[in-house]
């Protein structure tokens, strides 16, 4: 059984559940609210109902589906495992706002061209002041959503659901649990590690021509673009993102990445704005023996 239906729900959340069906659905709330609890659990009702439901994962700091740096989307409880992912290449929700936007929209149409009669968008806890107030307008706009769930303390969202109303969605509030909790700056960094270390275990080092290697603006990176521990995402040929490397050397003909991407085609890949340590990890054991093994990828 799916872990969201065993999911404890929140008072309130019946009277949620109760006026939804299918169509798009974005989940907003503040920082540590249960924005995810929430969506876990309204995944589990509707699927009982429905023949498809899907989940999008907007942050890519504290990402539940796939690796931390990417949007996730499952389709298959627990909802974890990632149908497709879409680097955005930052841990801060606001940090690289048109990729964020775009990945949502892409990883939505692909949910609904799997057959999803529900897709929910779990979104950010970046929701006040102008960078939170555009990125969620935007999304909403973008992906169409047509219904709105705000988790809320006291109403704080009102001005941000203002806006959401006038485009005509509709919008179901309910109370902030009081069992929910903000976690810690160390819960938060252990999870990033296990997901990254999870990403990473199958890692084997891969050379990469880098007139495949491309910034945020799409410009090709050059030598001087490129740092030791750099984290790229490697793209397929439709945008999404297959999984990361860490660069690990720069030569002037080719770059050594440390990737867990082996044996399907790099299309191409893009620099992220964060750094990763092997060590860390616990990588740096099997880097030697996976170097005989490398081909160089034009």
């Amino acid at each position: 059984m799916s872990t969201a239906r065993t999911i404890t729900p929140g008072e309130g959340w019946g009277s949620v559940l109760a006026y939804m069906d299918r169509g798009t659905i974005l989940v907003l709330g503040d920082s540590g609210t249960g924005k995810t609890t929430l969506a876990r659990w309204l995944l589990g009702q509707l699927d009982r109902g429905l023949d498809r439901v899907a989940l999008v994962d907007c942050d890519p700091d504290q990402s539940h589906v796939g690796v931390p740096g990417c949007l996730g989307l499952a389709l298959t409880g627990p909802w974890e495992a990632p149908a497709a992912q879409w680097f955005v290449g930052a841990k801060e929700p606001g940090a690289r706002m048109l990729q964020t936007v775009t990945g949502v929209v892409r990883l939505a149409e692909r949910a609904r061209r799997r057959g999803a009669q529900a897709v929910l968008i779990d979104t950010t806890g970046l929701v006040e002041g102008p960078e939170g107030r555009t990125l969620k307008v935007q999304i909403a706009q973008a992906t169409g959503a047509d219904q709105v769930v705000a988790l809320e303390r006291q109403h704080e969202l009102s001005p941000l659901l203002a806006l959401l109303t006038a485009d005509g969605r509709e919008i179901r509030r309910t109370r902030v649990s009081k069992m929910a909790r903000e976690a810690t700056d160390e819960e938060r960094r252990t999870h990033r590690r296990n997901r990254f270390a999870a990403h990473f275990q199958d890692a084997r080092a891969r050379f990469l021509s880098p007139r495949r290697i491309f910034r945020p603006d799409w410009v090709a990176a050059k030598a001087k673009d490129l740092e030791v521990g750099q984290v790229l995402g490697h793209l397929d040929g439709h945008g999404f993102c297959l999984g990361l490397g860490i660069v690990r050397q720069v030569h002037a003909d080719r770059v050594e990445v440390l990737t867990a991407v082996s044996d399907v085609p790099i299309v191409r890949s893009q620099t992220g704005d964060f750094r990763l340590d092997p060590k860390e990890l616990g990588l740096e054991l099997e880097l030697d023996a996976a170097l005989q093994d490398s081909g160089l990828q034009d």
